[in-house]
C-alpha cells in the first residue's frame, strides 16, 4: 500500500508564533517531528505542506538540508485545499496527516493507526475518535478518495481549516457518501494529557520531558517518567 505523510507546519501561529522553529533538545521542534516519522515503516513521501505566505520562507529554508523531504506550499487558510493540491502533485493514494504542533508524536502509535486501516480497508482511521492517547500523540490516514471528496463538497470555513472536520461529522455539513471510519484507542483513557504545543508553557513542559527521555521514546517512556513529576503531564 501506497503511503505518504503530509506534515502541515506553519510559522504564524497566532498563540505561539515560530512555535514550529523553537528550540528542543538542540534541534527545532519541526526537526524532532520530521526525524520521530521517519523511523515509521514503508512510508514513500514524507512531504511538510506550508503556505505560500511568504513568512513561511522560513519553513522551507529550514528543511532544505534535512534529505529525504518534499515541500508544497499552498493555501494559507484553506488548509483542506493545501493538502488536496500536495496530494494531488505527489499522487499520493493514502495520506497520513501530523500537524506541527506534535513533537511528542509516537511512531509506533501512528503505524498502529496505519495497520488497522490496512487490515480493515477503512476509508479513514484515527487515534481520536474517541480520544484516549494525550492530547499532542494526533494522527489520522485517509485514503486520497476521501480527501478529494472532502475538497469537492466541504463549503464551511471550519472544514476548509480542520481538513477532516467534514470527514469526522464535526461540521455542520453531512458526509453523504459511506464512508467506513476506525480508531484506535489505548486501554486506559490519558486523554487529559496535555502535550500538545500551542502555549509557551507548553513548549516548556515538553523541553523538561526531552531532558528525561531517551533519543528514541516512546509516549510510554514519556508517561512513565511523567508520572513522577506530574506538572510534566499538562493536565486539563
Amino acid at each position: 500500500m501506497s503511503i505518504d505523510i503530509i506534515l502541515q507546519a506553519r510559522v504564524g501561529s497566532k498563540r505561539l508564533p515560530k512555535k514550529v522553529l523553537m528550540k528542543l533538545g538542540g534541534k527545532s521542534v519541526l526537526s524532532h517531528i520530521i526525524s520521530r516519522l521517519k523511523k515509521i515503516s514503508n512510508i514513500r513521501n514524507l512531504i511538510i505542506a506550508t503556505s505560500d505566505n511568504k513568512s513561511d520562507d522560513e519553513i522551507i529554508k529550514h528543511c532544505k538540508n534535512i534529505s529525504n523531504i518534499k515541500f508544497f506550499r499552498g493555501s494559507e487558510q484553506n488548509v483542506l485545499e493545501r493538502y488536496y493540491k500536495a496530494a494531488l502533485q505527489y499522487r499520493s493514494k493514502n495520506i497520513i496527516r501530523i500537524t506541527g504542533d506534535c513533537p511528542m508524536i509516537d511512531p509506533s502509535v501512528v503505524e498502529q493507526v496505519i495497520d488497522l486501516f490496512k487490515t480493515k480497508k477503512f476509508d479513514y482511521v484515527s487515534n481520536s475518535l474517541p480520544r484516549t492517547f494525550p492530547d499532542g500523540l494526533d494522527c489520522e490516514i485517509f485514503s486520497f478518495k476521501v480527501l478529494e471528496y472532502s475538497f469537492l463538497n466541504a463549503k464551511t470555513e471550519f472544514s476548509k481549516e480542520h481538513v477532516t472536520a467534514f470527514v469526522r461529522g464535526v461540521s455542520n455539513e453531512k458526509f453523504k457518501k459511506k464512508i467506513k471510519i476506525g480508531n484506535i484507542s489505548f486501554s486506559s483513557d490519558f486523554s487529559k494529557i496535555r502535550w500538545t504545543l500551542d502555549y509557551i508553557e507548553d513548549l516548556e513542559r515538553i523541553r523538561s520531558l526531552y531532558k528525561l527521555l531517551p533519543e528514541n521514546f516512546s509516549w510510554l517512556d514519556a508517561l512513565s517518567v511523567a508520572i513522577t513529576k506530574p506538572k510534566l503531564l499538562g493536565l486539563t
